[in-house]
């Protein structure tokens, strides 16, 4: 599907709505961030850069994280993902549902229900999201867009020149890094994708990437499982999980039922 086919074409889903622009006349930068990575390329993502991990393990392992996240989720997703286009009438504007076959033909090839699914499933649980396009054998039209797992990826440290994230490294085992199993993907210019987009002339699949919301954040943004571990939560349910396992184990158990009768008693 060809993006300035359809300029004013709409997708959304239950709570939000996304317009494609096709391009901006205004050149932005973002102000250098966060030098210190430790030497590396890619920006770690938490302390030890095992933060996805932990916040997924923490929701497998509470079962109240676990409802609350999937009820984020649910209503996320809502009922899906359609689309519309926009026509201005006299009295404003008004939304037409009617379908476009190229539009549903190419939500069918990428399966775009279950795309959206994995999408929000990566924001809900951690946040981020990775979503790789891949241009048609002549680059003129967006013909799949990919999940990247949120949890595999890391993004590279902004570049000193433009200021920009320029790489996404791709690796499902970061505890055990092997430059050789790492795939890289370039990333689209965050303020303007379409355009980068464009004018890109070497690989065929590109990453588009969310910009962080989260004040002082510029890589990762921040997830509501991270805000958990940070509070020190989890820590303390455990403790008192094991106070309460503890007691339990070591408290005696009734050995002997002696029953006392009244004419017993009334003897005594």
């Amino acid at each position: 599907m060809q993006v300035d086919d359809y300029p004013f074409l709409f997708v959304t889903g239950e709570l939000s709505t996304a317009i494609v622009t096709r391009k901006s006349s205004v050149a932005k930068k973002d102000p250098i961030v966060e030098k210190i990575q430790n030497g590396k390329e890619y920006a770690i993502w938490g302390t030890n850069n095992q933060l996805p991990l932990e916040v997924l393990e923490h929701i497998a392992s509470d079962e109240v994280v676990f409802r609350a996240n999937e009820f984020n989720k649910a209503t996320h997703f809502g009922q899906g993902l359609t689309y519309y286009t926009e026509k201005r009438i006299k009295t404003g504007i008004e939304k037409d549902y009617s379908s476009i076959p190229e539009v549903d033909d190419w939500m069918e090839l990428n399966d775009i229900q279950r795309l959206y699914a994995e999408l929000v499933e990566d924001y809900e649980s951690l946040g981020n999201i990775f979503t790789g396009m891949v241009l048609s054998k002549d680059k003129t039209q967006i013909a799949r867009i990919l999940r990247k797992q949120a949890a595999w990826s890391r993004l590279s440290v902004q570049d000193r020149e433009k200021r920009l994230v320029n790489k996404l490294f791709y690796n499902a085992d970061w505890a055990n890094l092997k430059e050789d199993e790492t795939v890289e993907y370039d990333v689209l210019n965050i303020f303007d994708p379409i355009a980068d987009l464009s004018q890109k002339s070497r690989a065929l699949e590109y990453i588009y990437r969310l910009k962080p919301i989260t004040a002082n954040r510029h890589y990762y943004d921040l997830s509501s499982v991270e805000v958990l571990i940070n509070s020190g939560n989890f820590e303390d349910k455990k403790a008192a999980k094991q106070a309460i396992r503890a007691l339990t184990k070591n408290q005696l158990g009734a050995i002997w039922h002696i029953e006392m009768t009244e004419q017993y008693l009334t003897w005594k």
